[in-house]
């Protein structure tokens, strides 16, 4: 099992919790998904797309939605949001185990982040179902639904 297929994996991980943020915020403050596209100068659909291909978005797409969100909370007078709410603790932590794979034991990374591999079944599954799960990683995921 590969090490670097687990960290390109918490990679999609980490990038669909984000782009779930954006959206619960979305969802809380009543800003249409197509409102926020359009606000960042893409097509209609782009952020729709992005969230539901599970696509790694650039850190410079997630700031411009992050700003786009701003400028559409300013004017109806509402408190901007801060890159914290995007990028919140749950994420830090994937981000943090994501860097220490490469040196680690895969047996013992396993043992070790147990709680937090499982966490991540629910994308596997997103991930499978939508048929962009790689085969490598197809066994990573049944070994996941194991421990």
């Amino acid at each position: 099992m590969s090490t670097e297929t687990l960290q390109k994996f918490f990679e999609k991980v980490i990038a669909k919790k984000i782009l779930d943020n954006i959206d619960s915020v979305l969802l809380r403050e009543d800003i249409k998904q197509t409102q926020l596209s359009i606000r960042t100068g893409k097509s209609d659909n782009a952020f729709n797309k992005m969230l539901n291909e599970m696509k790694i978005p650039k850190l410079t797409t997630i700031l411009r939605y992050l700003r786009s969100v701003n400028e559409i909370l300013r004017e109806r007078n509402r408190k901007e949001i801060t890159l914290e709410q995007f990028i919140d603790d749950e994420v830090l932590e994937i981000i943090k185990v994501t860097n220490n794979i490469a040196d680690a034991d895969i047996t013992i990374f396993f043992r070790d982040n147990k709680n937090l591999l499982k966490s991540t079944i629910y994308y596997f599954e997103i991930l499978k179902k939508k048929k962009k799960i790689s085969a490598e990683e197809e066994k990573i995921y049944k070994e996941i639904k194991g421990l």
